[in-house]
């Protein structure tokens, strides 16, 4: 046994060695827990010591109990990282998250003022309009519309699209090594339709997410709008003197 599991109250190693199992994957997220009983046995505790051990799990949101059901792992959240340059779909990845991309429509566009400002090309000109939704475990939490110059969205495969985050296919198609982005985010009602493929009410609140990406020599090259509803993401942020930490966190509403 390690040496740092030694150390402090009886509760305390446990919730360590709880949570390293969490972590190290011997307890799946949703996963039900052994029975208080047979983990007590297993750890050579009283009961009232490993409860104390669970509760403490528990306010760190990795355990769940449910009543009359037992202890459950919670479902990790899937946090983005808002200081990496990733697109959403690399950061889901990076992290093990089950991210499906459904591609709804590919067409080109025209009067998007804002997007064409954005990529610095004129208001009348067309550009290529991508929309998907993201679902996690099924669950749709991101519906994105994204914009391109048209000629750089005509040489988008479909087939790759549906597999690809568009930052791989930015450099592996396109060519072009993104070097920076600039992302607002404001909070902002569902419009209906918007509603519909996040399964929401029309009207609640989501935050939105407008991001324009760039190449070398400060060149746009793409355009996005998120739309996140509120009660499936929320902020977080860590603040130290040396800098700041933030990030998304797709919350877990499927129980």
């Amino acid at each position: 046994m390690h040496e740092d599991e030694l150390r402090g109250p009886h509760y305390l190693r446990i919730a360590r060695r709880l949570r390293a199992g969490i972590e190290g994957g011997v307890y799946l997220a949703g996963q039900r827990l052994p029975a208080q009983r047979e983990l007590s046995r297993q750890f050579d505790v009283t009961p009232m010591t490993l409860r104390q051990a669970l509760q403490l799990l528990e306010r760190e949101g990795l355990l769940v109990s449910r009543q009359g059901a037992g202890t459950y792992v919670a479902a990790h959240p899937a946090e983005y990282d808002l200081r990496a340059l990733r697109s959403f779909a690399q950061e889901m990845a990076a992290r093990g998250q089950n991210l499906t991309t459904r591609v709804l429509s590919t067409r080109l566009v025209h009067g998007q003022r804002e997007a064409a400002g954005a990529l610095e090309v004129g208001a009348r000109e067309a550009l290529f309009r991508l929309e998907r939704l993201r679902l996690l475990d099924g669950l749709p939490v991101v519906y994105q519309r994204s914009y391109l110059p048209a000629g750089l969205g005509a040489r988008l495969s479909r087939a790759r699209i549906e597999s690809h985050s568009l930052y791989d296919l930015l450099r592996e198609d396109l060519e072009l090594r993104v070097v920076h982005a600039r992302e607002r985010l404001r909070p902002v009602n569902l419009a209906a339709r918007d509603a519909a493929l996040l399964a929401k009410a029309p009207g609640v609140p989501a935050l939105l997410s407008i991001r324009t990406t760039y190449a070398p020599g400060d060149r746009p090259v793409l355009y996005d709008e998120a739309f996140m509803p509120g009660d499936r993401l929320e902020i977080t942020a860590d603040r130290y003197v040396e800098g700041l930490n933030m990030r998304y966190e797709v919350l877990d509403v499927a129980g």
